[in-house]
This record gives C-alpha cells, sequence and structure tokens, in this order.
C-alpha cells in the first residue's frame, strides 16, 4: 500500500510538473498573441491614421510627409523614397527621400533598370531580402545615397486598379531585415495612400491650372491695355521670363522688306538686351518655326538637327529645353517668341500650350500697337499737313500782297529818283556848296537801294518760271546773299565767298535755283543764333559717286559754323515734315531736295554736333 501511495503521489507530482510546463507554455502563447495583437493593433492603428489623413488633406506634400513618419514609426528606413510616376513624360518623380535623418534633393529619374524602374513595370511589391548593389542588374539607389555593401530592400507600387501612380520605398542597410508581413503592410498602406496622392496630384494640377489662367488673364488685361509697341514687348517677356523661370526670352521680328527673322529683344538674367543677329527663314529652330508656322518643343536643344549655331550664338550654351512659337495672324507672320531654359528639368506640353496662348495674346497686342501707331502717325500728318496748307496759303497771299506792295512803292519811287536827278543837277549849276551836293547823293543812292530791295523781293515772290535756261550759279548766289545782307548783320554772321574762276553758266530753272540757295543760306542763319561764318563755295568736278560716268558736275558748297546735327538727324533731314526748329514746317530741305533732283541733280550733307553742317548741291554740267 505504501508503495502504491507512493506511485500515486510520483504521478500526481509529474502531472502538476506537466500541468505547470503546459501552463507556462500557454501563458507564453498568449502573451505572444498578446503582443503581436498589440503590434497589429499599432499597425492597424497607422493604417487608420494614414487613411484619415488621406481622406482630409489635398496638399501633397503634406499626405507624403505624414506617410513617411507614420511607416517610420513601424518600419526601420535607413532609406526611404516616395516616387511618384510621370507617365507622360517616362520619369519617376522622387518627391520624398531621406537616407537616415538626411533629405535627399529631390530629382527625377528615367524609367529604366532599376528596382523603382521595375516595382512600377511590373506593378507589384519586391522584397529583395539580401543584395549587393554592383552585382544586381535592378539597382539604381538614388544620386546622393550611400551605405554598405549587403542591403535589404523592399519596394511596394501604388495602384489604382492597374493603373501605377507611383512607389514607396524602403532600405535597411542590413540583410533579412524585412519578411513577407512587412511586404503586406507596405502594400496596405500604399492601397491606403494610392487614390489620395492621385487625388492630391489632380487637385495640385488643378490649382496649378487654375492659377495659370489666373495669370493668363492678367497678363492678356495687362498687354491689350497697352498701345506702345516696346512697352508691350517688354512686359510680354518679363512676365513670360517669369512664368516659365526662362534662362532667356527673345522675340524675334519679321523684316517686311527681307523676310527675315532679325532679334528684336532679348531678356536673360543680364537684363534686356539686342543682338545684330539674324536668321533666314528655315534656319534654326526661329527659322523652322517660320517656315513652317508650327510651334516647336525641344530637349536637349543642342541635339535637334534644327539647332543653329550660327543663328543661336546669342545663348551661352545650347539649352536643355526650348520652346519656340510663332506670332502671326491669319494674314501675316509677325514673328516668334523663344524660350529657352540651361538649367534643371526641360519644358513639357502643357508650358508650351501656355506659351501659345501667351503668344496669340502677344500677337493680338502688338498688332493693335502697330495699327494704334499707323492711325497716329496718319493722324499727325493730316494734321501737320493742314497746318502747312494754311501756313502755305498764308504765305502765299503774304507774296501777292509783298507783290503788289513793292508794284506800290516803286511808282512813287522812281518819281523820287527823277527829282533828285533835276534836283542834283540844279544845285550842281547854282551851288559851289559840295556838302549839298553829297548829301543830295546819298539820299539818291539809298532810294536806289531801296528800288534794287523792292526788285529782289518782286523777283522772289513772282511766281517761278517753268523751264530751263542758262543760269549763272555765282549771280545767284550774289543775289541770295545780298538778299540776306541785314540778316548777317543783325546775327554777326560773317560771310566768305570762294568761287571757282570761269565757273560758266548751266541749265537750270533761276526761279527755283534762287529758292533753294535761299532755304539754305536761311537755315545756315538758323544754325548760329551766336553769331559765326557762312562759306560758300563752288567747284567743278568730272562726275562723282552721285552721277552717271561721264557727266560733269558744278557743286556748290553752303559750310556754316553752327551746332551741327546728330547722325540720327542727318538720316531724317530731307523727310518731309521733319524738323527740329520750334515752329519749322518741315519742307523747306524737303521741297529743296525734290528741285535739285528735278534738275537732275543731289543735295549731299555732313555734319557733326557742335562741328557746323556743310549742304552740297551737286548739279550736272550738259
Amino acid at each position: 500500500l505504501a508503495h502504491e501511495i507512493n506511485q500515486m503521489l510520483a504521478a500526481l507530482q509529474h502531472s502538476q510538473e506537466e500541468l505547470q510546463k503546459t501552463q507556462q507554455e500557454l501563458e507564453q502563447r498568449v502573451a505572444q498573441r498578446t503582443a503581436e495583437l498589440a503590434q497589429l493593433a499599432g499597425q492597424l492603428e497607422v493604417v487608420n491614421r494614414i487613411a484619415r489623413a488621406a481622406s482630409s488633406t489635398l496638399q501633397l506634400d503634406g499626405l507624403l510627409e505624414i506617410v513617411y513618419q507614420e511607416i517610420r514609426s513601424l518600419l526601420r528606413c535607413d532609406l526611404f523614397l516616395i516616387a511618384l510616376y510621370d507617365q507622360e513624360n517616362g520619369e519617376l518623380d522622387l518627391r520624398l527621400a531621406t537616407e537616415g535623418d538626411t533629405r535627399l534633393p529631390p530629382q527625377r529619374l528615367p524609367l529604366g533598370h532599376g528596382l523603382l524602374s521595375r516595382v512600377v513595370s511590373e506593378a507589384s511589391p519586391l522584397l529583395v531580402p539580401d543584395y549587393a548593389p554592383e552585382d544586381d542588374p535592378w539597382s539604381q539607389p538614388p544620386s546622393g545615397s550611400t551605405g554598405p555593401a549587403r542591403r535589404t530592400w523592399l519596394g511596394v507600387p501604388m495602384c489604382i486598379g492597374k493603373r501605377v501612380t507611383g512607389v514607396i520605398a524602403v532600405q535597411a542597410n542590413q540583410p533579412q531585415a524585412y519578411s513577407e508581413a512587412e511586404k503586406r503592410l507596405l502594400s496596405l498602406i500604399a492601397d491606403q495612400v494610392a487614390v489620395a496622392v492621385d487625388n492630391a496630384r489632380l487637385y495640385t494640377a488643378t490649382q496649378a491650372r487654375a492659377d495659370e489662367l489666373a495669370l493668363l488673364n492678367e497678363i492678356g488685361i495687362s498687354l491689350t491695355s497697352q498701345l506702345d509697341f516696346s512697352t508691350i514687348v517688354r512686359e510680354a517677356l518679363s512676365r513670360i521670363h517669369r512664368l516659365f523661370q526662362a534662362s532667356e526670352v527673345t522675340l524675334l521680328q519679321v523684316d517686311s522688306w527681307s523676310g527675315e527673322l532679325r532679334f528684336a529683344q532679348t531678356l536673360s538674367g543680364a537684363g534686356f538686351d539686342e543682338h545684330p543677329l539674324r536668321a533666314q527663314p528655315g534656319e534654326g529652330f526661329a527659322g523652322w518655326v517660320l517656315e513652317h508656322r508650327q510651334p516647336v518643343l525641344a530637349f536637349n536643344a543642342g541635339e535637334d538637327p534644327r539647332f543653329s549655331p550660327a543663328v543661336d550664338q546669342h545663348t551661352p550654351s545650347p539649352p536643355r529645353g526650348l520652346m519656340a512659337v510663332p506670332l502671326c495672324t491669319p494674314e501675316q507672320m509677325i514673328g516668334v517668341l523663344e524660350v529657352a531654359r540651361h538649367q534643371g528639368d526641360g519644358f513639357t506640353a502643357s508650358h508650351l500650350h501656355t506659351l501659345q496662348g501667351l503668344a496669340s495674346m502677344m500677337t493680338i497686342a502688338l498688332v493693335n500697337a502697330r495699327l494704334y501707331n499707323e492711325v497716329k502717325n496718319l493722324l499727325q500728318e493730316r494734321e501737320q499737313a493742314q497746318v502747312q496748307l494754311i501756313h502755305a496759303e498764308k504765305m502765299s497771299a503774304l507774296g501777292r500782297l509783298m507783290v503788289s506792295i513793292s508794284h506800290e512803292i516803286n511808282n512813287p519811287l522812281q518819281a523820287i529818283q527823277f527829282s533828285l536827278s533835276l534836283v542834283e543837277e540844279d544845285v550842281a549849276r547854282r551851288s559851289r556848296n559840295t556838302s549839298t551836293v553829297e548829301y543830295l547823293r546819298r539820299i539818291h543812292a539809298e532810294v536806289e537801294r531801296i528800288s534794287e530791295i523792292v526788285r529782289r523781293m518782286r523777283d522772289f515772290y513772282r511766281p517761278a518760271r517753268e523751264g530751263r535756261q542758262s543760269t549763272d550759279v555765282h549771280a545767284v548766289i550774289d543775289a541770295v546773299l545780298d538778299l540776306c545782307g541785314k540778316q548777317f548783320e543783325h546775327n554777326r554772321i560773317e560771310v566768305e565767298r570762294i568761287y571757282t574762276p570761269d565757273l560758266g553758266s548751266i541749265q537750270s530753272n533761276l526761279d527755283r535755283l534762287k529758292q533753294v540757295f535761299l532755304n539754305l543760306v536761311l537755315n545756315a542763319i538758323d544754325a548760329m543764333p551766336n553769331g559765326g561764318k557762312l562759306t560758300v563755295s563752288t567747284s567743278v568736278e568730272d562726275g562723282g559717286t552721285e552721277m552717271p560716268p561721264g557727266f560733269r558736275t558744278v557743286r556748290i558748297a553752303f559750310r556754316d559754323t553752327g551746332i551741327g546735327m546728330s547722325p540720327e538727324v542727318q538720316s531724317h533731314v530731307f523727310e518731309p515734315f521733319f524738323t527740329t526748329k520750334e515752329g519749322g514746317s518741315g519742307l523747306g530741305l524737303s521741297i529743296s531736295y525734290g528741285i535739285i533732283q528735278s534738275l537732275g541733280g543731289q543735295i549731299l550733307v555732313h555734319s557733326a554736333e557742335g562741328q557746323g553742317s556743310t549742304f552740297t548741291v551737286v548739279l550736272p554740267i550738259p
């Protein structure tokens, strides 16, 4: 019995030990399950927080930051990446990348043979538990990342249906760091994030488009409210430069005469500039646009066959991205607008579409400005013509009045001259008082001078005789200089005559030649308000560049020591209504030029500011 009791006690003790062992195993399993449930609960809480964030925000960068922080709390992330897939350009946009606590700069990677590209191409999760980058043909770590030779890499796609919108990837700098459980968890998070990221991208794109349209509207209002051509060009180039963050913006205008493109204005970081370059149709990007009337969007422009070093030498280096659009109406081609970027990303089709809209508005503004300037010039010319007609009518009436007055004065002057002659003879016979005779002679001389002035006035205001006759050039010059004698005296102007002897006569219109010489002399007087010297010289030469071969010419030069003219003034001096004198008509030199041309000659001008002017009349000798 004792033995049986001992056996029963031993069995009971063994049962207790087994029971304790089983209880410990159960407690361990419960603890393990509890830990697993707690971990799962934590993971579900993270997924729920990500889901709440995804449904409550449309700010893409803010959403990606929340995703990064939550995943980092769950998994070891020696390297973390969120890349968005740009299907249009075939690139991966690394919007958020970290290595340890260091943020890596955003960059774009072409879709190729990297691990990220493999996830996108296969549209499925990829777990690489142990790999060396140099041995793995799919490896393509981002620029700037470092780490040991052996790594664990896990990447999952963000998908909406079968469409991949991006990749979430983590990396641990040791092998076997992740398991299938982490792959499933990251895939679950990616599924939650995919729709939110796509919505945020759509919202960002919509907001950017709305901002762009608002900016386009603002630019359109700004451009169409201007009517000055140069102001519109500068305003448009400045706005486009800022909008596209461009390196250079260039406007090329079509030369209406040659059909070439000339560089009208370029805006770069250094400011506005002009280049003395021209492009033929079909030459360079701008020439291609001119020839085809189609826009151009180029990546790595230097490698494009349309790139021309001769035309595009105004750029420091071939642009990374370039857009060129025509400025045209259905009737005419106005020019080409070029936008270049030397650094960063190139331009997209969306950028080109926006630029085309701006080009349309710019074209309308430039056409309006051109039409406004044309109408303005026509109105100014009309007003000037009306003023000149009134002035011409006044001068014509004054001329007729002077002829009438000179005729009326001439009759009593002749009577006075005749009477003075009789008195002079009578006094000479009866008196020997020489002073009385001398006084009478002075009176007679002054009356004779008045008569000569009246005759000259009648000659100058008499309607010009048509046709040509033998004309003594020196006599015409003397007559004009004598007529202006008092003006020379009042203005303290010295007159020097340098005549070629035996000049002879030329076939000319005496009255019209007087008119030209008088106009040149009066202009010389106006150019010397503080006095000076007028030199009139004549010479005979054989032909010259102004005349056909075999012609001999007489040259009459009027050289003053006045204020002179700038090259710009000289280029317009013979144009109708162009004048630098206050109250001037701007017709004198234009009419004179036409008269000399009708006589088969030319008027030449040479001048320098502060050094006087020389007008040379060149007439052929038969």
